[in-house]
């Protein structure tokens, strides 16, 4: 019985594509080199970088502590005078270091750790902090909410400035994550008070803002706040 395979032609078959399959061939290998050869971002972050942490790498890292949670009506007012909202604003001027967490940087810092656009204030550059950011604004809050229940109003502030503070410190809460465990010490609920909660040691935050400051023009608070009636 003869075999019905057929024979291999003698010459090879000449296979022949046009120039643009050709580029569009050598376009894909480079796409899946690219791919395969580039780094997950969370590689991009800085060694340094820790959980809330600054992932350019030029803010180190700072210790951490057991912090009790403990009310502290000072850093509130009575809701009753301008002058106890007036207290209330001196304790947070003695809070947060001077500077307001605007930290001095040069062109050098700005290659070396690839920072973002620098803000330029009387022939200074400098980059501000979240933190700090956040506690302006919650100060921001604290003095809009004391001046309605006082029925009292300060010069206009865009409606658009606390919009962002609310929204900027709910972004904070919830980079932060705090998972600290609360129980009961009122009837049917938790003041959320007297829990140990892990932090950044705030004593080394605050030497370090201080001393690389830009300058003392960013000092929290150090604006007079004038009421009038509505």
């Amino acid at each position: 019985m003869k075999s019905r395979a057929k024979p291999w032609p003698k010459h090879p078959i000449k296979w022949i594509r046009s120039p643009f399959i050709f580029l569009v061939d050598i376009f894909l290998v480079a796409l899946i080199v690219i791919f395969a050869t580039r780094k997950p971002i969370q590689y991009q972050i800085a060694k340094t970088a820790g959980l809330l942490g600054d992932v350019y790498g030029l803010v180190p890292q700072f210790n951490e502590e057991i912090v009790i949670f403990r009310a502290h009506p000072e850093f509130v007012s009575n809701h009753s005078s301008e002058a106890s909202l007036k207290e209330a604003r001196d304790s947070w001027i003695a809070l947060l270091p001077p500077g307001q967490g605007f930290i001095k940087v040069d062109e050098d810092d700005i290659r070396n750790y690839h920072l973002p656009k620098a803000i330029d204030y009387k022939d200074g550059k400098s980059v501000g902090t979240s933190m700090m950011h956040g506690l302006h604004c919650l100060y921001m809050i604290m003095s809009e909410y004391d001046m309605l229940r006082l029925g009292l109003r300060q010069p206009p502030i865009d409606t658009w400035h606390f919009d962002h503070c609310i929204d900027y410190v709910r972004q904070l809460l919830i980079c932060g994550g705090d998972m600290s465990l609360a129980g009961e010490d009122l009837p049917g609920g938790s003041t959320f008070l007297n829990v140990p909660h892990v932090c950044k040691n705030f004593d080394q935050m605050y030497e370090w803002l201080s001393d690389h400051r830009d300058n003392d023009a960013y000092q929290f608070g150090s604006e007079r706040t004038h009421y009038v009636p509505p």
